[in-house]
Order: C-alpha cells, then sequence, then structure tokens
C-alpha cells in the first residue's frame, strides 16, 4: 500500500465533519492504522500531507471542493443536498432519502 491513504470528510458548516472524524478515530486506531487529521486551512495541502509520511491515512477536514475521494455529510435541517463533485465521493453519510448514482450511502 502507497502511505499514506488520503480522504476528505466534508460537508457544508455545522454537518458535523469533526464529530464523525472523532467517532471514527478510536476505531481506525484499534485496527492499526497511524490516522493523521488535517483540519482545512489556507496552506496548500499537499505541503500538509508532506509532513505526515509516517500516516497510513490523513484525514482531511472539509476541502469539499478538491478532488480528494470523499465522504459527504448531508444532515437533515443543516443540508439538503450534496455540494461536493459526485465523480469524488466515496460515500455520503446521512439520514436522508439521498441517492446518487453509483455513489454508496451510510446511514
Amino acid at each position: 500500500m502507497d502511505r499514506p491513504v488520503v480522504v476528505a470528510v466534508s460537508g457544508v458548516k455545522n454537518s458535523g465533519k469533526t464529530t464523525l472524524i472523532v467517532e471514527m478515530l478510536p476505531h481506525l486506531t484499534a485496527a492499526g492504522l497511524q490516522v493523521a487529521v488535517i483540519k482545512r486551512e489556507t496552506a496548500d495541502e499537499n505541503a500538509l500531507i508532506a509532513q505526515f509520511p509516517e500516516a497510513d491515512l490523513i484525514l482531511l477536514e472539509g476541502f469539499k471542493h478538491t478532488a480528494w475521494p470523499k465522504l459527504e455529510l448531508v444532515r437533515p435541517g443543516n443540508s439538503e443536498r450534496s455540494v461536493c463533485d459526485a465523480s469524488t465521493l466515496l460515500a455520503l453519510v446521512t439520514d436522508l432519502p439521498l441517492q446518487l448514482p453509483g455513489v454508496r450511502r451510510i446511514p
């Protein structure tokens, strides 16, 4: 496996990105993965990613308009539709009956 794997956790403001990452981290580290998290900054994400060569997985918080593969949160009362390019989506994380062709839905 090439290191690191990079996945963005995206969504509109207050969609639950931080909460999802915090909930995921114990499961990922229990599986033996070294995980780094980068919150959206004005710096070039490639320069930030390069600072974690030992990581197995880097989770980017935000980065909804980038080409990185994404988990996108879409929450009732916060957003009603996906705002990311569907070609970059690994899955939609939502409790809405939202479906996009070829994109997995995770409740």
